[in-house]
């Protein structure tokens, strides 16, 4: 999508790792931190979906429209 591009890569070991990364671009430390909130919980949802062996990098690109409206 506009906001998140996704990388995975296969490594050997026998668990999925996640990363986060974003620029000081996307907003203030509030609006970052949300943003890494909103990621862990749609990983925490969905997290059996992922098959073990890889490294996912979650890049966030934009701050979401829905922030304000909370």
């Amino acid at each position: 999508s506009k906001q998140y591009e996704v990388i995975v890569v296969q490594n050997d070991l026998n668990y999925v790792r996640f990363a986060f990364s974003m620029s000081k671009k996307v907003g203030n430390a509030v609006i970052r931190n949300y943003e890494k909130r909103v990621c862990r919980e749609f990983i925490r949802r969905e997290k059996d979906v992922c098959r073990k062996g890889q490294d996912i990098l979650i890049v966030i690109k934009h701050q979401s429209k829905n922030f304000h409206e909370i």
